[in-house]
């Protein structure tokens, strides 16, 4: 399933078997790339843990594993702005 998250396109891996989901994030990169799209989001979930190695496994033979740790953690830091923000919560930058 391919959806808009925040502007961004992304993919949802949950229920995709091993294959179909490699398969899937390389088809889903090749078309961004080819559109222009320099940010995407893949959702893998937790589960076993199988569909997440191999998401990590595919980006890193597409040279991409770097961006995605890059990308994940300046994602995450601006959701917890976001949180405290709506919730009138204090914070401070590191």
């Amino acid at each position: 399933m391919i959806q808009l998250y925040n502007n961004l396109p992304t993919l949802d891996l949950h229920g995709f078997d091993r294959d179909y989901a490699r398969i899937s994030i390389n088809d889903f990169i090749r078309d961004n790339y080819n559109i222009g799209n320099i940010s995407v989001i893949i959702v893998h979930g937790n589960g076993t843990g199988t569909i997440k190695k191999t998401t990590q496994e595919t980006l890193r033979k597409n040279k991409m594993e770097d961006d995605y740790y890059k990308f994940r953690e300046e994602y995450l830091k601006n959701m917890a702005i976001d949180w405290c923000k709506k919730n009138n919560i204090e914070y401070e930058k590191l």
